[in-house]
């Protein structure tokens, strides 16, 4: 007797990394003095992340994995535009001015850096996402791929027990989409899909930056999830 099953486990994780994207942005109609605004409140941002105690500490070595923080600040840009009135009037030309940046740190130095930019003005948040940090993601995954292989043999047997099989015996154990015979098709995961994927529960990270708002970061619970196709002898 053959059997053929897909095996699945997962594993919710407290976030511990976050990555935020943001940038200092002013418009008006004097280039040279947008400008300066936006240099200034990019070299304020940038002061505050160097300082000893502060949301990116002086003298520490950024980790590939996010515990140490890190601030990186991209070129200054500026573009310019000659907006038009509802009547049809062409207004003087305007000037946009922007610097963007990315901070990537643990939750406690999230914390940090988005009360801090939440004070200054011409601040605009895009987008903040929580991570696991390479070394827990990697172990985490191991954990649920044994479990996943753990599920497909119990599957197995369950099936040969109920057909009145004997004990099951791996003949071919894959990554989904990698098992199958000429002619015919691998099997197909319940569910949208297969393959490791890392989704987010149902927790958005929002934050509106206005002055004297407080905004306490709550990290995502992340769930890794972790497929596998096995065919059986019994």
């Amino acid at each position: 007797m053959e059997i053929t099953v897909v095996g699945r486990a997962s594993q919710k994780r407290e976030a511990e990394v976050g990555e935020l994207h943001f940038r200092v942005q002013f418009e008006g109609q004097d280039r040279a003095e947008v400008v300066e605004k936006a240099r200034r409140a990019g070299a304020a941002i940038q002061e505050f992340a160097g300082r000893p105690g502060s949301a990116t500490p002086a003298g520490t070595t950024p980790q590939e994995d996010g515990t140490t923080p890190r601030l990186v600040v991209d070129a200054l840009r500026t573009h310019s535009w000659t907006p038009t009135s509802m009547t049809g009037e062409v207004m003087p030309e305007h000037w946009n001015a922007s610097v963007g940046m990315h901070y990537r740190a643990p939750a406690e130095n999230m914390q940090q850096m988005v009360d801090h930019v939440g004070d200054q003005g011409g601040v605009q948040l895009d987008s903040l996402h929580w991570q696991l940090t390479d070394a827990t993601r990697d172990a985490a995954r191991a954990e649920v791929l044994a479990a996943a292989v753990a599920d497909a043999i119990a599957r197995a047997q369950a099936m040969a027990d109920a057909a009145g099989g004997g004990t099951v015996e791996i003949v071919q154990l894959a990554d989904p989409g990698l098992l199958g015979t000429p002619g015919q098709g691998a099997p197909q995961p319940f569910g949208s899909g297969g393959g490791p994927e890392m989704a987010r529960m149902a927790r958005d990270s929002a934050a509106a930056f206005t002055s004297g708002l407080t905004i306490t970061l709550e990290p995502d619970t992340l769930e890794i999830t972790e497929w596998v196709h096995a065919r059986f002898r019994a």
